[in-house]
């Protein structure tokens, strides 16, 4: 077929040669024919597209290749206006929250296909006229690349949903890509020869420190210039000296589509806010007070239900945006997968010393021209990707610590197509790699990348670069080096694929500059940014116009062979190019059972990998359609608890299947943090990435896990179908988990420096000075450093009327949502009989009593009286970042009413100083997630700290309290159910005690450290004072033979009459010769990996052993 259409091209190509002169014969005319079928190729109604490209043709006589193409735009624009009206009516219709996003996103995305489209025939009519612009071809080849990705984009968003909703939209759009793809392929071939740069060449090297020369002199001098000796359109400032205290506000008064610079000044400050620059916001210049001081956060994430699209703390789509001194920041973390900082839809658009963080994906490069000059980049995996044209220059690449099996990767370039003119250049920048990094991997089939005059750190790998999966694009990819430095940048061992070059000369260097690659010299003097424009001479510029002369006459003739290669393209697979779809399929397949190797549950992760997948064979997309497999099956979970609920009869089955419900909720949020955490990522912390999503996908399962203990002693089936009902959803839970933790031990197993090894088990050690995260708040250092009488509470509690309310709940309801600030609240001396909740919505709560005897929150729940274990909490906190400080916790149920919980917390990133939790079955129940104890006393008798969580106790004392007859008392009961879950109980520092009234019959009612209370049960106990109410034993099994064999325990360096090991059981799980290497990963600093919570409060707080 491709040796067909190459004769047939070259049998026309006299006559296409003279149709750029106008038709003159009839044989002209049957050509034009010929080349409008090319314009409609593999076109479902072919015949339609044909009259409608007729009837545009008509409107643009005489005929020609030009008249063509703009027939070709017009037919193609009035398509994609077609596809948005049916998109809007069919989002009318009842979708997931998924779906609604991705569909609005399609809308948007479409919308910038209908401009860029626009703008394209706009141009055209121009050259037609005789106005034709000397930087019309970078125009048009950028709107039109662009206008081709807008779609792939709209379609990557319904990831992980049933498909339905994609396959309508994928239909809607199937013509208006294809026949982008087509005009595409028309244009370049009509104006360029393909892409393959110049040999044996030099051109004299731009090397200008100065502004370019298009740039306006007012645009010059607003960069040069200090934010505020300037003229400025809009002041925004937090503390509210300027006319907003919102960015957003700025922006919302803006003028639209404007062709004069608005000017906004951001000052210092931390602006927490998620801002969408829209398209008609043009020739916007923002400019703060430096990198680090003006700082725009936000927190959204794939594992939300986001879109990665739609993750962006700030996306831009305006023409002409400029960004000076600013910091772009994306704190999801690197669990929680993609989670964009910056997203750029704006043509020609600028950022001077700016600073993107994140973790993974965190500049998403998606579409059209952009410039980048000193600015800082910091990410783990794909960290800069989309399909712009994107050229960095003199740029701080910094990469951060992954999560576990994760490969730290640069870029992922993902342009589709081989006329599309997109691609990364990365010019005389730094890579500080702080892992084993590579410089890109190829997102799509013809991923287009280069590096040219950088530094290269040696942690940058020796391969230089990453197979996506297996051998996807590695003939058809373009990845070059020119003239890099450093210990990284050694070429001899780079990888020997077909696709990458070793760049031998300036002339191909050349291709990738900012004045060739961007069409720099058309718009980046107006920014006033300096830049270089070249490498070499100016002999590649003279050979390049000869070449582009030369291809408007001999290229024509590619016509048909090149529409018809682009029909391939069009298929419904965006990685795979000109493969066939069966080639695609059996590709993804490779892919799913590739992504699945490392599960327990293969058969589920392929099924439900292989019914949402497609044909892609992006390992991202695949891992983030495992979370939203397993966040489905756990909202069919969610909807079979409501149904048995209305048909219990039970009391207390039905508040069983209730507290199900909420733990659904729960787990199905953690999803969502999960995938939006592992959507965006910053290279230097790709580490606490994937720390974050073991601790919240270990969380997912315990919630499912705690759903099923709650039918323990009901009546009735409802336990049993509740199971059923969960199987799938716990199997797909602990998929996720296993890949998660794939990618951990790979980078374990890899002796990276700083990862694996001797630096962390769980986690990793960061340094005392590392403080950078939603956690960083001056306030609760200072908070936690006065007493009561010194802080200035937001509110203040107190039972005698002297404060603002006299009930904590009343308190409770003024917390505002969803804050990143600390609120605080204080209460006073006095005994609080009520049921507490802090609930999700409340984040960064401090609250602050008088003394953990002397303010106490009280409550009498039990499992005896009817409620489950899981509500019987007199305090319970899963609102992130909660610190409570001198406060008592208490149950008083009794010994007699068996669970009865007094604190529960499934909060991430919680601390607890100086605080009591006193009861006696089930005191502290230490659900999920982050959890640090200081100086705090803990009182119990029967498993009375118990949970699933990652919690850490220093310093702190536990009381054994008197049972009731023939009970024996247990400390601890760790529920690790998977031997993957990041979570554990360690105690370091601590005194084991007995109470007064149980001391007399210590002997008698035996106590033990814990016993397993799911199979791979974890507790360390190390540098801690050991009574001797402890039994020789020191462990007592759950039942029978359960767990012995794999569950987690040892002791280190304990001291006291109880702390002799020598009698201790002999099972299997029990780590008698613990070494102190080992035992170094159980410390605070390396068991969290991410401490800085806790550094910042400036609690008590040793990061490694106490004693040595």
């Amino acid at each position: 077929m491709a040796l067909a259409s190459f004769l047939l091209l070259v049998i026309l190509l006299p006559h296409l040669e003279a149709l750029s002169h106008g038709p003159s014969s009839n044989e002209p005319d049957q050509t034009m024919q010929a080349m409008m079928t090319q314009a409609c190729i593999n076109i479902d109604n072919q015949s339609s597209c044909l009259s409608n490209m007729q009837a545009e043709l008509e409107k643009t006589e005489p005929a020609n290749p030009s008249s063509i193409i703009t027939a070709a735009l017009r037919t193609t624009l009035n398509k994609a206006r077609l596809a948005i009206e049916t998109i809007t009516k069919f989002n009318s219709l009842s979708f997931s929250y998924r779906e609604q996003i991705a569909t609005e996103d399609c809308k948007e995305l479409l919308d910038f296909s209908v401009s860029e489209l626009a703008w394209s025939l706009a141009e055209m009519k121009n050259i037609r006229a005789g106005f034709k612009s000397v930087h019309y071809e970078g125009n048009l080849k950028a709107w039109l690349s662009a206008a081709l990705s807008n779609q792939d984009t709209c379609l990557e968003g319904f990831e992980g949903t049933d498909r339905h909703v994609e396959r309508f939209i994928r239909g809607s759009l199937k013509e208006v890509t294809q026949l982008i793809g087509n005009v595409l392929a028309l244009y370049t071939q009509l104006h360029s020869l393909p892409f393959k740069p110049p040999r044996n060449s030099t051109t004299k090297t731009e090397n200008s420190s100065k502004f370019p020369k298009w740039m306006t002199e007012g645009d010059q001098e607003l960069l040069k210039s200090r934010p505020k000796g300037m003229h400025v359109d809009a002041i925004v400032a937090l503390d509210g000296s300027g006319h907003y205290r919102t960015i957003t506000e700025a922006i919302a008064a803006a003028p639209s589509y404007s062709n004069r610079r608005y000017i906004i000044y951001v000052k210092k400050g931390i602006y927490r806010e998620n801002i969408d620059m829209k398209k008609k916001k043009t020739n916007i210049m923002i400019i703060g007070d430096g990198m680090g001081q003006t700082i725009v956060t936000g927190n959204r994430h794939f594992m939300q239900g986001w879109t990665t699209f739609r993750t962006a703390t700030v996306a831009v789509s305006g023409k002409g945006f400029i960004a000076r001194d600013m910091t772009f920041r994306n704190t999801a973390g690197p669990e929680n997968h993609q989670a964009v900082a910056l997203r750029v839809d704006s043509d020609q658009s600028a950022f001077y010393r700016c600073s993107m963080e994140g973790y993974q994906d965190t500049l998403y490069a998606h579409s059209l021209r952009q410039f980048y000059r000193e600015c800082n980049i910091y990410g783990t995996i794909d960290f800069i990707f989309g399909n712009g044209a994107a050229v960095l220059q003199n740029c701080k690449i910094f990469t951060r610590v992954p999560l576990p099996l994760q490969k730290v990767t640069i870029t992922a370039q993902g342009r589709k197509s081989p006329h599309q003119s997109t691609g990364f250049s990365i010019q005389d920048s730094y890579i500080f790699a702080t892992q084993p990094t590579y410089l890109g991997r190829p997102w799509k089939q013809y991923s287009r990348t280069v590096f040219i005059n950088t530094y290269m750190g040696g942690l940058v790998q020796p391969r230089g670069w990453l197979e996506w999966y297996g051998d996807f694009a590695l003939t058809t990819l373009w990845y070059g080096e020119y003239r890099n430095y450093g210990p990284g940048a050694v070429l001899s061992g780079r990888v020997k694929w077909p696709g990458y070059h070793i760049i031998r000369d300036a002339a191909t260097a050349n291709f990738f500059t900012v004045g060739r690659f961007i069409d720099g010299r058309s718009w980046l003097p107006s920014t006033g940014i300096k830049f270089k424009m070249s490498y070499g001479d100016d002999s590649a510029r003279r050979k390049r116009i000869t070449l582009i002369s030369f291809s408007s006459i001999f290229l024509v003739a590619m016509v048909v062979a090149v529409t018809v290669g682009v029909s391939h393209l069009k298929s419904n697979d965006p990685k795979n190019g000109s493969k066939s779809v069966h080639e695609d399929l059996a590709t993804s397949k490779k892919a799913i059972q590739s992504i699945c190797a490392t599960t327990d549950y293969k058969q589920e992760c392929v099924s439900s990998l292989s019914s949402v997948a497609g044909n892609t064979t992006d390992s991202r997309e695949l891992i983030m359609a495992v979370f939203k497999a397993a966040m489905n099956q756990i909202n069919e979970g969610a909807k079979k608890s409501t149904l048995l609920q209305d048909l219990e009869k039970d009391p207390m089955a039905k508040k069983a299947l209730e507290d199900c419900k909420e733990l659904m909720d729960s787990a199905v949020d953690e999803l969502q943090h999960s995938s939006s955490r592992f959507g965006g990522l910053d290279v230097s912390k790709l580490d606490n990435i994937v720390t974050d999503l073991r601790v919240w996908l270990s969380a997912v399962i315990t919630y499912q896990e705690t759903c099923l203990d709650g039918f323990q002693n009901t009546t009735g089936d409802a336990g049993k179908k509740m199971r059923e009902a969960l199987t799938t959803a716990m199997h797909l839970s602990s998929n996720g988990l296993a890949i998660v933790s794939s990618i951990s031990g790979l980078l374990t197993d890899l002796q990276i420096p700083g990862f694996g090894g001797s630096r962390r088990r769980l986690l990793r050690d960061v340094s005392d000075n590392e403080f950078s995260g939603p956690w960083s708040n001056p306030g609760v250092r200072r908070l936690l450093q006065v007493t009561p009488t010194e802080i200035e509470p937001n509110i203040i509690v107190a039972k005698d009327g002297s404060g603002k309310f006299k009930t904590i709940n009343e308190a409770v309801l003024e917390i505002p949502k969803k804050s990143n600030q600390t609120f605080v609240i204080y209460v006073k001396e006095g005994v609080y009989e009520e049921y507490v909740h802090i609930n999700t919505s409340m984040t960064h709560v401090m609250m602050i009593g008088d003394g953990a005897q002397k303010t106490r929150i009280t409550g009498n729940k039990s499992y005896i009286d009817g409620t489950p274990t899981f509500k019987t909490s007199t305090f319970a906190v899963t609102g992130d970042y909660f610190t409570a400080k001198n406060i008592g916790f208490e149950n008083s149920a009794g010994a007699l009413k068996h669970q009865a919980v007094a604190l529960k917390v499934q909060a991430d990133f919680s601390t607890f100083y100086n605080c009591s939790m006193d009861g006696y079955q089930d005191t502290l129940y230490a659900h999920t997630k982050r959890q640090f104890y200081r100086d705090c006393t803990i009182s119990g008798t029967i498993d009375f700290v118990f949970g699933d969580a990652a919690a850490f106790f220093q310093n702190c004392t536990f009381v054994v309290r008197k049972p009731m007859d023939n009970q024996q008392c247990i400390v601890t009961a760790q529920g690790r159910k998977e031997s993957r879950q990041a979570s554990g109980l360690v105690l370091q520092g601590c005194n084991i005690v007995s109470d007064p009234a149980f001391y007399p019959v210590r002997f008698e009612r035996r106590a033990y450290l814990g016993r397993p209370w799911k199979a791979f049960s974890r507790t360390i106990i190390m540098e801690t004072h050991i009574d001797d109410l402890i039994q020789p034993e020191g462990w007592l099994p759950w039942v029978g033979d359960f767990a012995l064999d794999t569950c987690f325990y040892a002791e280190f360096q304990n001291t006291g009459p109880g702390a002799n090991t020598t009698g201790r059981v002999n099972w299997v799980g029990v780590k008698k010769n613990i070494t102190h290497e080992q035992v170094l990963e159980f410390t605070a600093g390396r068991f969290f990996l991410i401490d800085e919570w806790i550094r910042e409060a400036q609690v008590p707080y040793t990061g490694g052993m106490i004693t040595n």
